[in-house]
């Protein structure tokens, strides 16, 4: 597993790395994103790991983390935004929706198992009877 790992990441510095997903043909992928093919993976993988571009992906690197920082300084000097109380009202009933439809189908499970434990203990004294009455 620790090849496979290796040979579906590119690293660009210790605390960044490119990872990619192995694909079969006709396989459906679950978010966007862009497709090459393994030879043109792994000869992107030794340009960048062979120090070939590793200096202009560090200073691209270097630039975007120093636009995040000033966004994330400007956010947080903003004041925090309404939440639509729309959105969250039918955030909430659908999760009260999915609870109940769940606590329905846990009732519906211990209703059977009291009636299947009760039907198993009157069988069971029954037996000890009818062992009891025709074996004395």
């Amino acid at each position: 597993m620790l090849k496979l790992f290796l040979v579906l990441t590119i690293t660009l510095n210790p605390q960044t790395q490119i990872k990619a997903l192995k694909l079969k043909a006709g396989e459906k992928v679950l978010e966007e994103g862009a497709f090459i093919k393994a030879k043109d993976f792994i000869l992107l993988k030794n340009s960048v790991e062979s120090g070939k571009c590793k200096s202009g992906l560090d200073a691209c690197i270097s630039a975007c983390n120093e636009q995040i920082e000033l966004i994330l300084h400007q956010c947080k000097s903003l004041e925090p935004l309404p939440i639509d109380n729309q959105i969250l009202i039918k955030a909430l009933k659908y999760e009260l929706e999915e609870k109940n439809s769940a606590l329905k189908n846990t009732k519906q499970k211990a209703s059977f198992y009291l009636y299947t434990s009760v039907g198993l203990a009157l069988f069971t004294v029954g037996s000890f009877v009818w062992m009891y009455t025709t074996h004395k």
